[in-house]
């Protein structure tokens, strides 16, 4: 008796085991096909740049807008870039972040064919930013102030929920990882525009562009590098598609500075580009201008090595305001939602937006992005 009633409490509670792990299969299916049929949506981190006038003489302004009626529109404006007719083309590299673009401005597009977009919203999250420097002895004073200060200067405004990290290229190695303490980085950036010391035995750029990616890792939304560097080439192990890549997987935005001449002149900084031959690997890479565009990120030129080149305090603080507007499109972005991503996508803004503007408005955003299709 005693046995058997043994035994049909064992059948039982196996039963129940049973019955409760088919239960949580059954659940765990239906969860698992729910998040299959609900994949990620396709998103993509936009910057649309307003360019300040003010610096404009009033007589190119007025020869701007002369122009324009005269033309009809006809030679349409480019952006970064004052047309005047006949008296040329007037570039400038003061903008600001603007943040009140409406939805239906965005035009998206596959090769020819209209994307429909499911949603535009502002992202400020936290950011995470590695300020990556060249501290070689290339680089001359005037550079080397200016590594310094666009650096502190963004630390100065810095945000308190973001998270800085600072890596040297070239010279000296220093390595400060995120969550380092802000005032350390900043007494170690303030120490860059000092005198280089000691031999440049450091990393290449390419190589400390590839290293701070690696600090990045997993990926979080609006991930960083601000880089202020002479040019890419030298004494490098990596190559700039390695680079690329590393930052198309990690979705990492590249900005910063270019000190020093343009490898090949270009129109404007907007869509200048340089090219140099690696000493190590004989690859042709790109200058900072393509690598930081195909990143949704924007890249400033100073030339720092011209023989009439003087740092003013005017141009400096000029430069720091570049660098402040830089900051502000790495912590506040629109968040565009598509319907799917390809190597063809593209996104402008409607001409019936940029009409009413002397000089139209550029879109940043990333173009070295993995294909997507959402359902």
């Amino acid at each position: 008796m005693a046995v058997n009633t043994y035994k049909r409490t064992l059948e039982t509670g196996a039963a129940s085991r049973c019955a409760v792990t088919i239960l949580l299969f059954c659940l765990l299916l239906a969860l698992g096909s729910s998040c299959l049929g609900q994949q990620p949506p396709c998103t993509v981190a936009v910057v649309v740049q307003r360019f300040d006038l003010s610096s404009f003489p009033k007589e190119y302004l007025d020869k701007a807008v002369a122009w324009r009626q005269e033309s009809r529109g006809r030679s349409p404006a480019k952006p970064g870039l004052l047309n005047m007719g006949e008296w040329g083309y007037a570039t400038t590299d003061d903008w600001t972040v603007a943040r009140d673009v409406p939805p239906e401005a965005f035009v998206v597009r596959e090769g020819r064919h209209i994307v429909r977009f499911q949603s535009v919203r502002m992202n400020f999250g936290p950011r995470r930013v590695v300020f990556v420097a060249d501290d070689g002895k290339e680089v001359n004073a005037p550079g080397r102030k200016i590594e310094a200060t666009v650096i502190t200067g963004i630390l100065s405004k810095a945000r308190a929920g973001d998270s800085f990290a600072l890596l040297t290229a070239r010279g000296p190695r220093v390595a400060l990882r995120l969550g380092s303490r802000r005032e350390t980085i900043e007494a170690a950036a303030e120490k860059l525009g000092a005198p280089a010391g000691g031999q440049s035995d450091g990393e290449g750029v390419l190589d400390a562009l590839l290293e701070a990616s690696t600090w990045l890792q997993p990926p979080r939304p609006g991930d960083s590098i601000f880089l202020v560097a002479m040019h890419l080439e030298g004494r490098n192990k990596t190559g700039v598609s390695r680079v690329r890549k590393a930052l198309e997987t990690g979705r990492i935005r590249l900005f910063g500075f270019q000190l020093g001449p343009k490898g090949s002149p270009g129109v404007g900084d907007v869509v200048a580009r340089s090219f140099a031959r690696s000493s190590t690997s004989g690859e042709w890479t790109d200058g900072m201008f393509p690598l930081s565009r195909g990143t949704g990120g924007a890249t400033a030129w100073e030339n720092t090595e011209d023989h009439w080149y003087a740092l003013r305090e005017t141009r400096l603080q000029r430069l720091a305001d570049i660098a402040g507007q830089m900051y502000n499109a790495i912590t506040g972005y629109y968040v565009l939602e598509l319907s799917s991503v390809t190597p063809d996508l593209s996104i402008r803004l409607s001409p019936e937006f940029q009409k009413p503007l002397l000089v139209p408005m550029d879109v940043l955003y990333p173009r070295d992005l993995p294909p997507c299709k959402s359902k």
